[in-house]
């Protein structure tokens, strides 16, 4: 199901279960001041690297009262970071822009290119009208793949998988292991996604431990991962002004600007 973030409100795409099985979709944050500055920049400075996952979990530490049925202002920081890094990684993605519009507004101003000519321009984005993808129940976020050539894992062959949006920690687990390896990326990301295999839920697996797959289904699940991934969309369609083509990018998290007033 599809809603801009406009008409959705402080309410997660997925949500948290708490220990009795239900689930809880509020959140809450605190106002963006001076001394919330003063207090962010000194959990940042005890970062022990400057990852992106990094960063968006401390500012969501930092400045949310309540995830789901969690009282963060309560907590030490140590809990905050558990309790997020449990969370699904479109939740932690909505928290964030929900934030950013809470402080700065909807409009962020961009200077993006063309992938296609790579001519580059000015866009004004209204974060308010990106589109929020959710769940009602939260077993639909959950998807079943069969695979066009069954694998062999752990000894025994891997015909059937079921999926569902990564944790936090599995995405920012990569952190700089990344680079410009894609295969390090696939694996992560599918390996992150793996709710079942086989009928068999609970199981943690390592990234290498899909080295057998096959060409063919890696590419398919990490295109199907992306077509049904939930949370914010942030990608723009638009015609180059230059080039006459149409375009396709997506809106930078990690950019300097994200929390910024524009120049422009």
């Amino acid at each position: 199901m599809k809603q801009p973030l406009q008409e959705r409100g402080p309410i997660l795409p997925i949500g948290i279960l708490d220990a009795s099985g239900a689930l809880h979709r509020g959140i809450e944050c605190r106002e963006w001041r001076l001394k919330e500055e003063r207090e962010l920049g000194a959990a940042l400075e005890k970062v022990e690297s400057a990852r992106m996952g990094q960063y968006i979990s401390t500012v969501i530490g930092t400045l949310c009262t309540q995830l789901g049925p969690f009282k963060l202002d309560s907590m030490k920081p140590a809990e905050r970071a558990v309790i997020i890094s449990q969370m699904w990684m479109p939740d932690v993605f909505f928290v964030y822009l929900w934030l950013r519009v809470q402080t700065m507004g909807n409009t962020m101003s961009l200077r993006m290119a063309c992938p296609n000519c790579g001519h580059r321009f000015d866009y004004t984005a209204d974060l308010g009208s990106v589109t929020i993808n959710f769940v009602d129940k939260f077993e639909d976020s959950r998807w079943k793949y069969s695979l066009k050539r069954p694998f062999e894992l752990r000894g025994k062959k891997v015909s059937e998988m079921t999926l569902c949006p990564s944790r936090w920690a599995a995405m920012d687990a990569l952190g700089d292991k990344v680079g410009k390896n894609f295969g390090i990326m696939k694996a992560g990301l599918i390996v992150g996604s793996i709710y079942e295999i086989n009928g068999v839920t609970g199981v943690a697996y390592a990234d290498h431990e899909l080295d057998e797959m096959y060409k063919i289904d890696v590419e398919t699940l990490t295109n199907l991962i992306d077509r049904k991934s939930l949370g914010p969309d942030m990608s723009v369609e638009d015609v180059c002004a230059k080039c006459g083509k149409q375009y396709r990018s997506s809106l930078d998290w990690g950019n300097d600007a994200f929390f910024a007033v524009s120049s422009r």
